[in-house]
């Protein structure tokens, strides 16, 4: 005989818990996911039944954002974001996390695979004068291509550049030489235990 699981462990992205956690809900089956981090998945009247072991991307945002105002004294900054359930919960996080301490922030969302897409969004970048990116990128693929272009239109020199964990160490390994070396004194900023409070 089969019998009906007890919870469900699981997936890691928001954008999948986002389609998920509303069935298990309405099958009362609890939701533990290892990895998504969106705040809007702390909405207990349509996710009552989930729950994460990750601190969601506000509590990531605050961190950096205080880090940028209090240690760097930067008043504007950038986010360039996957325009997913990941990246648009974190860039919203980020703007009103730094608003609150006087940070502006000018966003640049990109659809992950859109080459062209994400140069025109580099180039709207490069426009601003802003020197402070937040890079909400979501694997080695889109890196590659992020990274190529901003090389090409200049935006990694004078500029400092942190990653949300969406980027992890091998993604950045897998890229050819030149974009590695492009990419020396940039930032990645991870949540490590804590809590959202």
């Amino acid at each position: 005989t089969t019998s009906a699981p007890d919870a469900l462990v699981g997936p890691g992205r928001s954008a999948a818990c986002e389609s998920t956690a509303p069935i298990a809900g309405l099958s009362n089956l609890p939701q533990l996911s290892y990895w998504a981090s969106s705040a809007k998945l702390s909405d207990t009247t349509r996710f009552g039944m989930f729950g994460r072991t990750y601190p969601t991307d506000t509590a990531a945002a605050l961190a950096l954002c205080t880090f940028w105002v209090q240690e760097m004294g930067y008043t504007r900054a950038a986010a360039f974001f996957i325009n997913d359930a990941y990246g648009e919960a974190y860039a919203e996080g980020l703007r009103t996390s730094c608003s609150a301490q006087g940070l502006s922030i000018t966003s640049f969302p990109y659809s992950s695979g859109d080459e062209a897409g994400i140069e025109t969004q580099l180039d709207y970048l490069r426009g601003t004068g802003l020197r402070v990116i937040l890079g909400c990128i979501l694997g080695a693929s889109d890196l590659q291509v992020i990274i190529a272009k901003a090389l090409a239109l200049e935006l990694l020199v004078d500029s400092t550049w942190a990653f949300t964990d969406g980027v992890q160490a091998g993604d950045v390994a897998s890229l050819p030489p030149a974009l590695r070396s492009a990419l020396h004194g940039s930032l990645m900023v991870s949540a490590q235990g804590g809590s959202d409070s």
